[in-house]
């Protein structure tokens, strides 16, 4: 089952990613699908989980600088109860650490 990872952090991830589909879903979805596929669906939940477990704004204003080390990462992802990889990821997609940053990461 798909809630049934086994870090706290990923059950949390994966939760926010069905409310999301959720709430942007039409009432003709009968099936909310909360798959591993890449589709623009998937992208629609994840950004929202994303969003919502660690707003871009109190992440930023947490790390209090453009050039986070580590160990901030590490810090802010323990602040927000999310996975080092999802704080990354945030700073990545809004310019403040380069996309190569996430090359050799694998998600857990």
């Amino acid at each position: 089952m798909y809630l049934e990872r086994r870090l706290p952090t990923s059950r949390r991830f994966a939760f926010l990613r069905l409310v999301g589909d959720h709430l942007t879903s039409t009432p003709e979805d009968m099936l909310l699908p909360a798959t591993e596929a890449r589709t623009a669906r998937q992208k629609i939940q994840r950004a929202f989980a994303q969003e919502f477990l660690c707003p871009f704004r109190d992440l930023r204003a947490f790390l209090g600088t453009d050039s986070p080390t580590d160990e901030h990462l590490e810090q802010a992802a323990d602040t927000f109860r999310v996975s080092p990889l999802l704080v990354r990821t945030t700073l990545v997609n809004r310019g403040m650490l380069p996309r190569e940053s996430l090359a050799g990461i694998r998600p857990l």
